[in-house]
């Protein structure tokens, strides 16, 4: 009789992602019975494991194009798919309600696809534009319906973003001797040192050797058009130097100031004449070597006051990191008999009788005795004093074989 009765099969899924003991209460009521029944069971639950597949560790992606010229973002391939496959240690397959694609710990990819045991990512390499190789670590993350997570180990590969090289359309000069005046006369100077030397005195060793490269190299310079252009290159700089040395101010540290010596020389040569001078500037605190003196000011002229000897004609403090005195610090106009000086912007100000100067504006007029300070002067900044001549005998400073005396940056 027992065989003849009726069995219901009930099926169904939990939401509980925790493992524990639970109890099943059932009641079933059909059209001429209600059922009952009571049920005890344990679920033991695991997060799922991930594991990628592709791409390989250690596999080497390479994007490339067919030409130089390309655009590196249109560098194939411009992405990849990332693969992995799903496990579930405790026999029950879940829903995956959640993924990212991680690569060097940020998230890259959300967007996955799913089949029965593995999950999908497309990985996009358009990113990876700098020539060369570069390690990416790359990761995978889930969760599942009932809130367990799972994890992938990192799988390292190499990215190669590879560029064709330019096509080379130079050639290749045979190295031969050059004894000849006419091959001399065709060959660079370079190329002919280059080949001349090495091949007559290769043999040689000691004085000798040092002797023979002289007389080489010597031979080379006057028997090619470069090499005379060289040799008059090396004249004009020797000019050049010797100048910067007979009018520059007296250093104390010449080596580190030869090439600052050459500029100042070259700045001052550019201004005009004292014939044109129209008015004085007094050095009454700053660089030591000018305390006293006194800088000519030129009318229809534009000087220029700061702490660059490349950027301005009269140079403070060059020497002094820490100097209040800016690069490019202000300016003085000659205008039909006045002067104006105008602030350029100094980052701790110009100041006319102890008055700072608006940045950006017209300036001020200048007048007879009037103080100016390059940066306050209670802080170590430069303080000169305008001086308006009554008379064009006033504004000559020194005799015009003595050395510059308005360049206080050596």
């Amino acid at each position: 009789m027992n065989e003849q009765r009726v069995q219901t099969l009930l099926n169904f899924r939990s939401k509980l992602g925790d493992s524990s003991e639970r109890t099943i209460d059932i009641s079933f009521q059909d059209a001429s019975n209600t059922l009952t029944a009571v049920k005890t069971y344990q679920v033991s639950l695991q997060s799922p494991t991930v594991m990628i597949l592709s791409p390989k560790p250690n596999e080497e992606i390479i994007r490339q194009a067919e030409s130089s010229e390309a655009n590196l973002e249109l560098f194939e391939p411009n992405s990849l798919q990332v693969s992995a496959s799903i496990n579930w240690p405790d026999g029950l397959p879940r829903d995956i309600i959640y993924a990212q694609l991680d690569v060097d710990g940020s998230l890259v990819a959300q967007s996955f696809t799913l089949n029965p045991e593995t999950i999908g990512f497309e990985w996009d390499l358009r990113p990876y534009q700098a020539p060369g190789k570069k390690s990416a670590r790359l990761s995978i993350q889930l969760q599942d319906e009932l809130g367990l997570t799972g994890k992938s180990d990192e799988t390292i590969v190499q990215v190669l973003v590879s560029v064709p090289e330019v096509a080379s359309t130079s050639t290749v000069i045979p190295k031969t001797v050059i004894d000849t005046p006419q091959a001399a006369a065709n060959t660079p100077v370079v190329q002919a040192i280059a080949t001349n030397v090495p091949t007559l005195c290769n043999n040689l060793t000691g004085i000798e050797a040092s002797l023979c490269r002289g007389k080489v190299i010597g031979k080379t310079l006057v028997s090619t058009p470069s090499g005379w252009v060289t040799i008059g290159g090396l004249l004009v700089a020797i000019f050049a130097i010797a100048m910067a040395f007979r009018f520059r101010v007296p250093i104390s540290r010449a080596g580190d100031k030869a090439m600052s010596a050459l500029v100042e020389t070259v700045t001052q040569l550019r201004r005009p004449s004292q014939s044109d001078s129209g008015a004085l500037l007094k050095v009454l605190q700053g660089d030591k070597e000018l305390l006293g003196k006194t800088i000519p000011l030129y009318a229809q002229h534009i000087t220029s006051l700061g702490r660059s000897l490349r950027e301005v004609e009269l140079a403070f403090q060059v020497n002094q990191e820490r100097s209040v005195v800016s690069r490019k610090h202000c300016e003085i106009h000659g205008e039909k008999g006045r002067y104006r000086i105008i602030d350029l912007g100094s980052t701790h100000g110009t100041f006319v009788n102890g008055e700072r100067l608006p940045v950006g504006d017209k300036g001020k007029i200048l007048s007879h005795a009037d103080q100016i300070e390059l940066g306050p002067a209670d802080q170590g900044g430069v303080l000169l004093q305008f001086q308006m001549p009554r008379s064009k005998a006033e504004t000559k400073i020194e005799a015009p074989d003595s050395k510059p005396t308005y360049f206080g940056n050596l």
